[in-house]
């Protein structure tokens, strides 16, 4: 300590000390700790950082993406669970929706079997018998097979007794029946028709619902029928999940190994999204935006989206699977009184980056997280993580830092100040790798 027998006339910041003053070897191993202007740095082995004339790089090709086809251009690479799909240069989450078939101007694309459309009721499908057994056959429905739907409609009985005999009814769904409903009610009384409704569980015989009426010859002949308002509204899925397999990752996911993910969220009507690195969930979504999130794997393994209500409707993009940086300085000197814990540092650097962020970190307190090629400065209150050491932690970073000082924020309460320890005769400048 220098005493100065002038009034104070110092400003509010220090010197506490310049990391990088330009006589740094490239070989960190040759470091030497050349009292009282070096301190080493250590480079995290997860990184591939590197010495460059004084500058510390982030090399770009550690920086791989992880993620194959994270912009969707293809139906591959991702495994879908229900109601997930790949299309429009997107992965897409969407509701069941129920098949609705009103009948009002057409048959819908129903196969007639001997039915067809009719204006009756405002449009119904209709079938005059001629024989005592009769099928009307839906569209395809994409079903999904074990999954339990509810089937509605309306069915309506043409003639009364005694000219035709009884009408029932069996519904099938994939190739599982349904109970018999019937006799429905004679075309002679109010109302004159019966409404359906019932679970059934989709079979694997195939992809139809098929309405079979079976009628009793009366005097005149056989009943014929009238089928409207059909419904058929498919299971409800609570949890499903659209993932990256390990077999698909450009590098399988390691467990304990911090991951950058960056998505793109849009179209969102409602539910939540989950994502997943390792089994390690991030934060939960419910609206549209392009997130940055970095999670820890919990385990060896997999990318995971997981629409965790099943009600999610929305799309997901560009994404990306990137592991995180790290680079740590250690010096037995920044063990002595030089850092401080509970103290206040000024904070200056110089970055130059291509991709990714990097934030500064005094002892376990985060600075502000940096974007962007700039010189920055920033007061950071030192934290007591031991060793007492200035970090940065790259997320994807790509590009180099240089430039650093560290200056200790003057106490108005103490009158005599620390004179500068020394000071960089040079600037350092970065090279890009």
């Amino acid at each position: 300590m220098v005493e100065d027998a002038r009034p104070f006339t110092q400003p509010a910041y220090i010197p506490h000390n310049i990391i990088f003053d330009g006589t740094f070897e490239e070989d960190p191993a040759a470091l030497k700790y050349d009292e009282p202007s070096i301190h080493a740095w250590k480079l995290d082995e997860e990184a591939t950082w590197s010495w460059v004339r004084g500058a510390i790089s982030q090399l770009s090709a550690s920086d791989a993406e992880q993620i194959t086809n994270g912009a969707f251009a293809s139906d591959t690479e991702w495994e879908r669970g229900g109601n997930w799909t790949i299309s429009g240069g997107k992965l897409n989450r969407a509701l069941p929706s129920a098949a609705t078939y009103a009948f009002d101007t057409t048959a819908q694309g129903w196969d007639s079997g001997g039915f067809y459309w009719t204006a009756l009721n405002g449009g119904t499908l209709r079938h005059d018998a001629t024989t005592a057994s009769f099928v009307a056959t839906s569209p395809a429905q994409s079903l999904t097979i074990g999954g339990t739907y509810t089937v509605a409609f309306r069915a309506y009985k043409i003639g009364h007794l005694p000219y035709y005999g009884n009408l029932t009814l069996v519904a099938s769904l994939g190739g599982t029946n349904s109970a018999t409903y019937g006799p429905l009610p004679e075309d002679s009384v109010s109302p004159n028709y019966q409404d359906i409704s019932f679970s059934i569980v989709a079979g694997a015989v195939d992809d139809f619902l098929k309405i079979t009426f079976t009628g009793l010859a009366g005097t005149t002949g056989f009943p014929g029928a009238l089928i409207d308002n059909v419904v058929i509204t498919p299971p409800a899925i609570s949890i499903t999940s659209a993932k990256q397999l390990a077999a698909d990752l450009v590098s399988p996911i390691v467990e304990d190994v911090q991951y950058c993910l960056t998505y793109t969220l849009s179209g969102v009507t409602g539910g939540n999204l989950t994502p997943k690195v390792g089994g390690t969930s991030g934060t939960v979504r419910t609206e549209a935006g392009t997130y940055t999130e970095f999670l820890t794997a919990g385990a060896a393994g997999e990318l995971e989206f997981e629409a965790t209500d099943g009600l999610l409707v929305g799309s997901i993009d560009d994404v990306s699977l990137i592991r995180a940086r790290l680079l740590k300085q250690f010096s037995t000197k920044m063990l002595d009184p030089k850092l401080e814990a509970g103290k206040s540092y000024k904070l200056v650097f110089t970055m130059t980056r291509s991709a990714g962020t990097l934030r500064p970190i005094l002892a376990g307190t985060a600075g502000t997280e940096r974007s962007s090629s700039s010189e920055f400065t920033e007061t950071i209150v030192c934290g007591s993580t031991t060793p007492l050491a200035l970090e940065f932690s790259g997320l994807g970073f790509v590009g180099s830092i240089t430039n650093v000082e560290l200056w200790t924020v003057y106490d108005p309460d103490t009158r005599w100040v620390l004179s500068p320890q020394f000071v960089a005769p040079g600037e350092v400048t970065a090279e890009s790798l």
